[in-house]
């Protein structure tokens, strides 16, 4: 199908805050929920979880455990735009791929699958990785490993990607069009400033033919994006859209719109960096987190959102128990001003720069910068020394998300190596025994103040009455595919 032959009541016209090329998403770079949007439905993976959170068998036909080895047998459940069946090859290669970049965003399969191993291209052996036939087979380095290793490979991270669109000595993709993909969609226009197209696969074992056909990703302003989709000029805000409590007021009702609402796992952070965390002191970092996150939040918290003082929100997996967190309770109250000899420098992006900046003139101690190129945000390097987050926790445990949180440099404790932590994580046999460990990491990491959590709400995904959204309330993100046109 060429872009514009979809019917007219077969597409969906929805704004994203992704501004930038198609060709510059990578499955095995994802930093901003904007490109998880994108590439969870341009690519499959090995097990996907369904709406009703159960693991199902994505690109495979089928997968079975033998002890320390997952065997994943492949059929034709799917086939790219130009015909190429996508098979057990593609996932060796998409595998070894990140096996020979070193790691992804969310997570590293070699701690399961060759630790202490490297590959110089996608041709030498990884112990972990071999196909047989159709079948890709993984062996993890013990049979305990399995259950915390396959829901890893959900991630957008882990997806499946024709083998000869991989550089074999590199591991770079050699057409960045996205045309060939091995999800429910693929691009079918592109540009540089983010106006994309994705036009479903219909030989895609999810392709349905109720599904939309045809979706319009517009890089529009979370403002301009609220009054079109009022007016009918949008068919859905999704679940990266993040929703004020003025802007969810005004869209999120069931009466007018179908809405989807997750677990509240949408924590928003106040964040220092690492030079911020050696400048000032835990006093310091905790007294302006909350005074900066306060007046921030005057002006956009989000819609259905709660005050919190926990990452992990309570009742989840890793939440504070009652006398932790009753400890982070007592170092958050001040009954005095503490003093500051400089100002700590927190970034705004600049439409919240806009929201908030009159907040600010009469506090001494912050000096507010209006950021103009969000990229900073994401960058190790360029961090600025406090600015606000927004991210996805789990309610339950989730390695994936847990990688990520060290990958962002959440999670900053003194002494603590991250990569010793999840090597130990990992390798630790009984749930019970990781969840405390997950726990302390939690109880540590707000002690030292690294991050200081505002408030926590849920995602929403809103649509037109005639689309239905059939998503899990436990996970982020926008499954296109499993829409359905009423």
């Amino acid at each position: 199908m060429k872009t514009g032959d979809a019917p007219e009541n077969s597409i969906i016209r929805m704004p994203l805050n992704y501004k930038d090329s198609a060709s510059q998403l990578d499955p095995g770079a994802i930093v901003t929920i904007y490109q998880y949007e994108i590439l969870r439905n341009l690519y499959g993976r090995l097990v996907r979880y369904d709406a009703d959170n159960q693991l199902l068998s994505d690109i495979p036909d089928s997968f079975s455990i033998s002890g320390d080895e997952i065997t994943f047998t492949f059929g034709q459940r799917a086939t790219a735009a130009d015909g190429h069946p996508i098979d057990a090859e593609d996932a060796e290669a998409s595998l070894k791929r990140l096996v020979l970049k070193g790691k992804s965003g969310h997570g590293d399969i070699r701690r399961f699958l060759c630790p202490n191993h490297t590959i110089n291209s996608l041709n030498d052996i990884c112990p972990g990785i071999r196909v047989e036939s159709n079948k890709l087979i993984l062996k993890v380095t013990h049979p305990n490993l399995v259950p915390l290793f396959i829901p890893l490979l959900e991630s957008a991270d882990y997806s499946i990607i024709p083998k000869e669109n991989i550089d074999p000595v590199t591991g770079d993709l050699v057409d960045r069009s996205h045309r060939n993909t091995s999800g429910p969609y693929y691009v079918s226009s592109d540009s540089p400033d983010g106006h994309i197209t994705l036009t479903a696969n219909p030989n895609h074992y999810l392709y349905h033919s109720l599904m939309p056909q045809e979706v319009s990703l517009l890089p529009l302003k979370s403002s301009e994006s609220i009054d079109r989709f009022e007016r009918g000029e949008l068919d859905l805000l999704p679940s990266a859209f993040y929703f004020t409590k003025e802007w969810g007021a005004r869209v999120i009702d069931k009466e007018k719109y179908n809405v989807h609402e997750t677990l509240p796992i949408r924590v928003v952070i106040m964040k220092f960096s690492k030079n911020a965390i050696e400048k000032f002191s835990q006093e310091q970092r905790l007294y302006v987190a909350q005074l900066a996150g306060r007046l921030i939040n005057e002006n956009i918290s989000a819609f259905g959102s709660l005050p919190t003082q926990q990452f992990f929100q309570a009742m989840s997996d890793g939440a504070l128990n009652e006398e932790q967190l009753e400890e982070i309770q007592k170092l958050r109250l001040f009954s005095s001003h503490p003093k500051f000899s400089k100002q700590i420098e927190l970034a705004l992006p600049h439409e919240r720069y806009e929201l908030s900046k009159t907040k600010f003139d009469e506090i001494d101690e912050i000096k507010l910068l209006d950021i103009q190129d969000n990229s900073i945000f994401f960058s190790k390097e360029k961090h600025p020394e406090l600015f606000r987050v927004q991210t996805d926790t789990a309610w339950a445990e989730n390695i994936s998300l847990l990688g990520y949180g060290f990958e962002m440099g959440h999670f900053r404790v003194p002494t603590l190596d991250p990569e010793e932590w999840m090597r130990d994580y990992i390798h630790t046999e009984n749930r019970e025994d990781r969840i405390k460990k997950l726990n302390q990491l939690h109880f540590d990491v707000l002690r030292n103040a690294s991050i200081v959590p505002i408030e926590a709400a849920p995602y929403y995904i809103v649509a037109k009455k005639k689309w239905t959204i059939n998503q899990s309330r436990l996970f982020a993100g926008t499954s296109l595919w499993q829409m359905r046109k009423n």
